[in-house]
């Protein structure tokens, strides 16, 4: 099941809707979109996060604004009906929510306490884990391992498989932090150079206890890497240069597959082999100019959908599609 957030016409200047496929993009299905907080009379804008722990369950997460546009703190939805309507949450008191992950029968989020610093800039500190089951009614928190010692976030996202938690840090350094109980308790390690090295923590995927992929920014580059044993070694993917700024994605698809796309007039590449081989799958012709691949989901090894945004303009964004691993893409008509 793959959910696809757009923007379509209505009173304001746009508003956003959702589009549902449970067959690989052979068909999709209008649903309804969470209502997101939007200053009166502007147009709305894009969740920051709408993920789904099965076919009913679903959260997002977004930032609520005032009557005037500005930001009074996080907001956060949930549907229990596969998106046909939506409620507003209770959020752990107190604090920023400012990610949010599930596993089967969790909820997971990163919280923060903000304000200006010392030297006039807006910081964050108090950085915790916060977890609840999929009700969200008893949130519990646990500060998470800090190896900064200034007040910016730097935190990668939250990944999960049954009672395993992982997370990352980057900065000076780079951690890695893990919970063996659903984040009662957090433990951190630096693995070795460079596995992990990011200056924002990396975007973590999870396959199993085990089995978990990395895209790590490290800069205007990404670099990837795969772990086979719960994060404790991790194996560099041999990627070309990649522009994590603009024209690739990188799309983790089990725990041993992957899919990697550079761009442009670059092929999509296969990564097996636990990282180690990269294999030319197909090509994704976005834009003989310039391109951006916003987004690339491969529900399996053969049926992909994936988003161009030619000339990386939203307006010429189109959805396209694959059913023979990316060696033949077709436009998705509206």
């Amino acid at each position: 099941m793959i959910y696809v957030e757009g923007s379509t016409a209505c009173k304001r200047t746009t508003c956003l809707g959702l589009l549902r496929t449970d067959n690989n993009g052979a068909s999709f299905t209008a649903v309804t979109a969470p209502p997101t907080p939007h200053a009166k009379g502007n147009e709305d804008n894009p969740w920051d996060q709408i993920v789904f722990a099965n076919a009913n369950d679903g959260f997002a997460l977004g930032v609520d604004v005032n009557g005037k546009g500005d930001s009074t703190g996080s907001a956060l939805y949930d549907t229990r009906n596969g998106a046909r309507s939506w409620k507003k949450m209770h959020e752990p008191v107190g604090a920023f929510l400012s990610s949010i992950a599930v596993g089967s029968s969790t909820l997971y989020g990163v919280t923060s306490k903000c304000s200006k610093q010392s030297d006039g800039n807006e910081g964050c500190l108090d950085y915790r884990l916060v977890h609840a089951s999929l009700s969200g009614r008893d949130w519990t928190s646990t500060p998470i391992p800090n190896g900064r010692a200034y007040p910016w976030d730097f935190l990668g996202n939250v990944a999960a498989y049954g009672p395993m938690v992982w997370m990352t840090e980057g900065a000076k350094w780079s951690l890695l932090v893990s919970s063996r109980d659903r984040g009662s308790q957090l433990s951190a390690f630096t693995p070795k150079f460079p596995a992990l090295a990011s200056i924002a923590g990396c975007d973590l995927t999870a396959f199993s206890t085990r089995a978990l992929w990395a895209a790590c920014p490290t800069g205007m580059e990404v670099s990837f890497f795969f772990s086979g044993d719960g994060g404790a070694k991790w194996s560099t993917v041999p990627t070309k240069q990649f522009m994590g700024t603009g024209g690739g994605f990188f799309d983790p698809v089990s725990s041993t597959l992957a899919f990697v796309d550079y761009g442009g007039l670059l092929p999509l590449y296969r990564v097996t082999n636990a990282g180690r081989d990269l294999v030319v799958a197909g090509t994704l012709h976005c834009s003989k100019v310039n391109s951006s691949v916003n987004a690339l989901a491969f529900t399996n090894s053969r049926d992909g959908l994936a988003i161009c945004l030619p000339q990386d303009l939203s307006t010429s964004a189109r959805l396209e599609r694959t059913t023979d691993g990316g060696a033949i893409w077709s436009p998705i008509k509206s």
